[in-house]
């Protein structure tokens, strides 16, 4: 929702929180959240990989970043379900309710961590002081907005179709059991095969001329992921 440079202050502010220690440090929780959650399927012989697995761990991460209590973090699935489909049937004012919901709670943590500060990316933005200044508690409601409903429902689309194109291609998920190695390079062509962000709308800032057709300034625009991931035109 922001270019620059505001997007790239808030950035510069935010990603003092996702350094790849930090995110190594996770590495021993969230192994332990998914095999205890793959060894409840197993018992049970049957079950919903989504809805006890690839749902849940998304929230699990984002809400550790976010500095979101573990008991609060169920609130995650609804407000994202809610704030997709709207956009995805045209109909963002039915997901004023919600928006208001998400206003509300992350208003309430800011003041928490004011108080008493975590080491998250919450805490990290409401006690910045860029030029001296006070983050804007827009920008800081807004990254908390982007962090919920943009990291949970892709990463929940990626995974599942991870497990889907695996499931249809049981020489690929024998080579990658085998070879883990070639785990860094297989969520890419799963990024781009599954492709859990179809499309995204933009706005141009400036005449802009492809393949012989111009854009002309301030028109809407639809980058099609989609498309563009699997045909090489």
């Amino acid at each position: 929702m922001m270019d620059p440079p505001d997007h790239t202050a808030l950035r510069k502010l935010a990603i003092k929180r996702f350094t790849p220690r930090q995110v190594r440090a996770l590495e021993p929780m969230l192994r332990e959240f998914v095999v205890e959650r793959v060894e409840r399927l197993r018992e049970a012989g049957e079950g919903d990989v989504v809805k006890e697995l690839f749902k849940p761990l998304p929230s699990l991460v984002v809400g550790h970043f976010l500095g979101v209590p573990e008991s609060e973090r169920a609130l995650f699935d609804g407000w994202t379900d809610a704030t997709v489909a709207a956009n995805a049937g045209g109909d963002i004012a039915s997901a004023g309710p919600v928006l208001g919901e998400m206003i509300q709670f992350f208003s309430e943590l800011m003041e928490r961590v004011r108080k008493n500060p975590g080491d998250d990316a919450i805490s990290a933005l409401v006690h910045a002081r860029p030029g001296g200044q006070e983050v804007s508690a827009a920008w800081i409601l807004g990254f908390a907005f982007t962090m919920v409903t943009g990291g949970n429902d892709t990463t929940t689309g990626l995974l599942s179709g991870a497990a889907e194109l695996l499931t249809k291609n049981p020489d690929q998920q024998k080579l990658l059991a085998a070879e883990p190695q070639r785990i860094p390079n297989a969520i890419e062509e799963f990024l781009r095969m599954t492709s859990p962000a179809q499309g995204l709308g933009r706005t141009t800032t400036r005449d802009v001329t492809l393949e012989g057709k111009t854009i002309p300034k301030d028109r809407k625009v639809m980058l099609l992921y989609a498309s563009a991931n699997l045909d090489e035109r």
